[in-house]
């Protein structure tokens, strides 16, 4: 397995550890924007304060950790100054052969602010020869004219010196032309070795990183909670080094008529590279009976989707700087209105519709989609067509077996399924396309 594979960690109800707004300020330090958070959230007025969200204390332990693992550094190159270095043997066990970085010619180095001038002299005397790490490799190549699907074919393959030998060619055709880029890039603190995490802008890019984006998530949501009479706790997270998702769940159960029991949840979200910087949007969840037990179906709206309703609580761009992003940082008006907004149009969900083709619209989604590829979870999808559904509650049960075979099949298979519930249940756009043909057939799988 990879090391950049994503860390789960569930929340115990009964969490005790607590952590005070104190502490959690070196989650931003070294960032060139600590003092504009600490003065847009007031951190003074609350720094002796004890976070009042379950599981706080055990998320930044964990962030500080993979934070310690790692120096994340720019390189600002032209591409005709780079080389690349065929390697099959990598760390990463991709499928195929990887091209490892390194970089001739003129460089700008940019570092973190806690960065000391020892470990940057240590980095810019080294022969940097850096790993591909994530999607870096194919991010490079869709750079070069759309290379990446040709190139990971050839690899694929076996064709390496194929590829080596556009790469060289390439390098030529830009010489003496400018294609700059910023090389994101991780030095392991343990050993020393090099990875290329990505290729970010050359100018505008705001680094807003995990740690800022939890404590600005805490310290929001704590904040909104004193206001609001709310209580929310981390019922888990994710993360890598770059990358973090923390579902938080408010504590009160919902009775909506005609949809039985439902939770409010919200989601941070925080990938370093791509998309929002920090972003809370609104989820919910349906508790349902299945074989006697509890089980709470998840449901999310698709990034792509157009808007049904308003998600969306706090969101910070990594192209804007803290000047224009500050005023977004409180959450306490908009994760009440969002909450609120959620409700109700739940409650306008149709119970009207043919249960039993929703049902078989719903299955197909996960049967058709890459995310449950176990043999086990598409037997267990197969047996789930022969279910009758004939009312929104047999429906819900669906659901919740559904939930149960995601959860075996790890963390895609349960992001997808949030987003599968959540586009069946509103009449929404399914992610990555239309809804599959098929619907009409009882067992499409047979």
């Amino acid at each position: 397995m990879s090391q950049f594979t994503p860390t789960t960690v569930a929340i115990a109800e009964d969490d005790k550890d607590i952590i005070s707004v104190g502490k959690m300020l070196s989650l931003i330090k070294g960032s060139k924007y600590e003092a504009a958070i600490r003065e847009s959230l007031s951190v003074e007025q609350h720094e002796k304060e004890h976070i009042s969200i379950t599981g706080a204390a055990t998320l930044v332990k964990h962030i500080e950790k993979v934070k310690g693992k790692y120096i994340k550094f720019d390189v600002l190159a032209n591409f005709a100054d780079l080389t690349f270095t065929p390697n099959p043997n990598n760390s990463q066990q991709q499928n195929h052969s990887i091209f490892e970085l390194s970089f001739d010619g003129d460089k700008n180095f940019s570092y973190p602010d806690d960065i000391d001038e020892e470990t940057k002299a240590t980095i810019e005397q080294s022969d940097i020869k850096a790993e591909p790490a994530h999607e870096a490799q194919n991010q490079l190549f869709q750079m070069l004219f759309s290379f990446n699907k040709y190139a990971n074919e050839l690899l694929e393959a076996g064709l390496v010196p194929i590829v080596d030998d556009n790469l060289k060619l390439l390098k030529e055709h830009f010489t003496g032309k400018q294609l700059l880029r910023r090389y994101r890039l991780l030095r392991q603190n343990d050993n020393g070795k090099y990875f290329f995490r990505a290729i970010i802008s050359a100018t505008g890019y705001q680094d807003y990183n995990i740690g800022v984006s939890v404590f600005i998530a805490l310290i929001s949501m704590h904040q909104a909670m004193q206001k609001s009479q709310r209580n929310y706790r981390i019922k888990r997270f994710s993360y890598s080094e770059s990358e973090l998702k923390v579902y938080f769940e408010n504590s009160v159960v919902h009775k909506v008529e005609g949809l039985g029991r439902i939770k409010f949840g919200v989601l941070l979200s925080n990938n370093e590279i791509a998309s929002g910087a920090v972003k809370l949007s609104g989820l919910f969840s349906f508790i349902v009976k299945v074989d006697g037990k509890d089980v709470e179906i998840e449901a999310k709206q698709p990034e792509e989707e157009k808007k049904r309703y308003e998600d969306v609580i706090m969101s910070i761009s990594h192209g804007h700087g803290p000047e224009t992003s500050i005023q977004k940082m409180a959450a306490d008006n908009s994760l009440r209105t969002v909450e609120d907004n959620l409700i109700k149009d739940l409650a306008k969900i149709s119970t009207a519709r043919n249960h039993d083709a929703v049902k078989v619209i719903f299955l197909n989604r996960l049967k058709n989609s890459h995310k449950l590829a176990g043999d086990v979870s598409k037997a267990e999808l197969n047996r789930l067509y022969q279910e009758q559904v004939n009312s929104f509650s047999d429906l819900l049960v669906i659901l919740g077996r559904a939930q149960l075979i995601a959860d075996s099949d790890g963390i895609d298979a349960k992001d997808y399924l949030k987003y599968a519930v959540h586009i069946t249940l509103t009449g929404g756009a399914t992610p990555g396309g239309a809804a599959p043909s098929g619907a009409g057939s009882q067992n499409p799988a047979a």
